[in-house]
């Protein structure tokens, strides 16, 4: 993930872009009691998704209650199912509908499987919230705008059609841009349907399309994600390249980045690197990896966050053994800057 980084300008806050009428919550309202307990909520559902998934049920929902149905990911064993599920909540963001109403929504969107787990909440007095439902949920559906939508879903993330130009001359860049684009429309719309400070319970649009398909094409989609992330890091030199950029990351001043780019991609700045404070650089882990024939690109974030993914670029060296060039490192926001703030 090294070479050289790229700080990009965000593009603009999707309500500007889209004309969608977007209403956040005041600093009062999170404040409230209520609201603050909703949103650590969500925060501590997200954490508890990434280290123990199968305690989610048990934790946050009701007595006798089960609302997500964790196995109905078909991804081999248990063991595999539950990997699964740490890797979409390792890149998953939670956004809230519907906060000051009497069953809010948290919806939390992994943009590398361009899937929502919708989740319903019931307020407690003095108490945290219950969890009460959690569904899968396509982003594509949600985009769309349709009210009710049938048809297919699409078998990969549609903003990974044109990918396979990214790694081109190491234009890490045009991957970048194709993820942001797709994410910010899809939060955007989301906020847009489902506003934080409304006292109506969000209602999802209709999908006239069997729950078991919905279920399918996330399963699939997880499962290539896996595999890619897997045969990555089964690959020399390139998982090599990777834990270098990773200790080089982990230090205060990375310059070690500058070492390991290619030789045609020297160094511009490390100073963005720099900045970016140490618990996001530190603990990375892959969460999406992607071969585009002439080398790969790797998103990784820290267990804390996936707001600022860091994108690799990294292609197979020119002889036998040699050290794999690594073209490009990035570090972008993925959620707060393209919304305009958060």
């Amino acid at each position: 993930m090294a070479g050289r980084v790229e700080a990009a300008d965000p593009p603009p806050a999707p309500g500007e872009r889209t004309g969608l009428s977007i209403h956040r919550l005041t600093p009062e309202q999170r404040s409230r009691p209520d609201v603050a307990r909703l949103i650590g909520a969500a925060i501590d559902f997200r954490l508890q998704g990434v280290n123990a998934p199968e305690a989610l049920n048990e934790r946050f929902a009701a007595a006798g209650t089960a609302p997500l149905a964790l196995d109905n990911v078909r991804i081999g064993d248990r063991s595999s199912r539950l990997l699964a599920w740490r890797t979409f909540f390792r890149g998953s963001q939670a956004q809230m509908g519907g906060g000051l109403s009497e069953t809010p929504l948290i919806g939390f969107y992994n943009p590398f499987v361009d899937y929502w787990l919708m989740t319903r909440w019931r307020p407690v007095a003095d108490a945290p919230p219950k969890l009460i439902s959690a569904d899968l949920f396509p982003g594509a559906f949600l985009r769309d705008g349709k009210t009710r939508r049938a048809g297919r879903i699409p078998a990969a993330p549609e903003w990974l059609s044109g990918a396979a130009q990214a790694v081109d001359r190491g234009a890490a860049i045009g991957l970048r841009d194709a993820l942001q684009e797709s994410t910010a429309l899809t939060l955007a719309t989301f906020m847009a349907r489902f506003p934080e400070a409304s006292e109506h319970a969000p209602r999802l649009p209709d999908a006239d399309i069997a729950p078991i398909m919905v279920t399918g094409i996330f399963s699939n989609r997880l499962s290539v994600l896996l595999s890619d992330i897997v045969d990555f890091a089964r690959t020399d030199p390139l998982a090599t390249a990777y834990d270098a950029v990773n200790e080089a990351l982990r230090q205060d001043r990375p310059e070690g980045l500058a070492d390991l780019a290619a030789p045609d991609r020297p160094i511009g700045t490390i100073d963005l690197l720099a900045e970016v404070p140490l618990p996001l650089r530190e603990d990375l882990a892959p969460i999406a990896a992607y071969d585009l024939g002439r080398g790969w690109a790797v998103f990784s974030t820290p267990v804390v966050t996936a707001r600022w993914p860091i994108l690799g670029l990294f292609s197979a060296p020119g002889g036998g053994g040699a050290r794999a060039p690594v073209h490009a490192v990035t570090i972008h926001d993925l959620y707060t800057r393209i919304l305009g703030g958060a």
